[in-house]
C-alpha cells in the first residue's frame, strides 16, 4: 500500500504519530511511506528514518521544487503551502493506486478495506464534510454544495488513482483553479484554502464511509455508534488539545503511540505536540 503524507519540519511529530498508527494496525501489510515535504533538515530526516527502520518500512523522501507551486499562494495561516503538495501526487509519484492522509489524522483500524475499494471508473474517493453544513449560513450551500445531491468533501484523506488522475491531467486542472480562484469563489465565499478548489476540480469521485474520516469535532455534534479507521483531528482540535468526554479514548490512544515512538526512537514526541499547541495558528498541520 503506498501511503502519502505532506510536512513540513514543524509537522514531523504529527507526522510520527500517524505513520505509527497506520503501521501498528496493519502489521501484515506492505506499506511504502512516500513523505512530500519542502525540504526536511537533517536531524527530522533521522528521526523519521529511524522509525522506518525500526519498524521495517519503506520510506520515500519527495522533496517538491518550487516552480512547481510556483504563483499558489495560501488563504490564511492556518494551513501551510504544503497543502497543495496531495494534487501533485499523480504527476510525481510512479504509482498506480495511493491513500494520502493529513497528519493529523490517527489510524485505528486495518485499513486494507478503504485500499482496496473499487473506484469504479471515479479518479478519488473521499469522506464527506457534514461538519461544513451544520450552520445555516454555511458557505458551501451559498456555493451550491448540498449533503444528497452535491456533497462537499474533506480533503484530509483521499484514495487516489494516479493514473486515472494522470490520464485526465487533473494535477494540471487543480492548479490551474487555484490560479483563477477568484473566478471560481467569490472572495467572502473563500475559506477553505485548497478543500473547495479541489471540489470543484474533482468532480468525478466516489462517496467513501465516514468511518474513514472522522472529524473529531464530529463526535461533540452526533452520537457515532461505528468504530472509525481514522479519526481527524481537523481545525483546532488537535491531538492532546481536545479532551472531552466522546472523544478521550482516541486522545488517550494518541498519547499512547507517541509514548511507543518514543521507545523506539528516542525523541520526546508528546514533548514537541505539547509545545506546538502553545502556538497561535496550526501552519505546521494541512488541516
Amino acid at each position: 500500500m503506498n501511503i502519502i503524507f505532506s510536512t513540513n519540519d514543524n509537522g514531523v511529530c504529527y507526522l510520527l504519530v500517524s505513520m505509527y498508527s497506520i503501521i501498528i494496525n496493519n502489521k501484515r501489510s506492505e506499506l511504502h511511506f512516500y513523505i512530500l515535504n519542502s525540504g526536511l533538515n537533517d536531524k527530522n530526516m533521522e528521526k523519521i528514518n529511524l522509525l522506518g527502520d525500526a519498524l521495517h518500512i519503506k520510506i520515500s523522501f519527495i522533496k517538491i521544487q518550487d516552480k512547481l507551486i510556483k504563483g499558489m499562494t495560501v488563504k490564511n495561516n492556518a494551513v501551510p503551502i504544503e497543502s497543495y503538495y496531495r494534487y501533485l501526487s499523480p504527476n510525481i509519484l510512479n504509482e498506480g493506486k495511493a491513500l494520502y492522509v493529513d497528519i493529523d489524522m490517527m489510524c485505528t483500524e486495518n485499513i486494507e478495506e478503504l485500499y482496496s475499494t473499487d473506484l469504479e471508473g471515479s479518479d478519488i474517493g473521499w469522506v464527506c464534510d457534514s461538519m461544513v453544513f451544520r450552520r445555516d449560513d454555511s458557505v458551501v450551500k451559498k456555493l451550491g454544495f448540498d449533503e444528497t445531491t452535491k456533497p462537499y468533501f474533506n480533503s484530509g484523506l483521499i484514495l487516489m488513482d494516479l493514473e486515472s488522475m494522470r490520464n485526465n491531467k487533473l494535477t494540471e486542472k487543480f492548479i490551474e483553479n487555484i490560479m483563477n480562484r477568484k473566478k471560481l469563489i467569490p472572495a467572502k465565499y473563500d475559506i477553505f484554502n485548497d478543500q473547495t478548489i479541489a471540489n470543484l476540480t474533482f468532480t468525478n469521485s466516489k462517496k467513501l464511509s465516514m468511518k474513514f474520516n472522522t472529524l473529531v469535532k464530529l463526535f461533540d455534534c452526533e452520537n457515532i455508534k461505528y468504530k472509525p479507521v481514522f479519526v481527524h483531528f481537523s481545525g483546532r482540535h488537535k491531538p492532546l488539545t481536545f479532551y472531552k468526554d466522546r472523544t478521550i479514548v482516541y486522545m488517550d490512544l494518541y498519547y499512547k503511540y507517541a509514548r511507543e515512538i518514543e521507545e523506539q526512537i528516542s525523541y520526546d514526541v508528546v514533548y514537541e505536540i505539547v509545545r506546538n499547541a502553545g502556538h497561535k495558528t496550526t501552519s505546521y498541520i494541512n488541516n
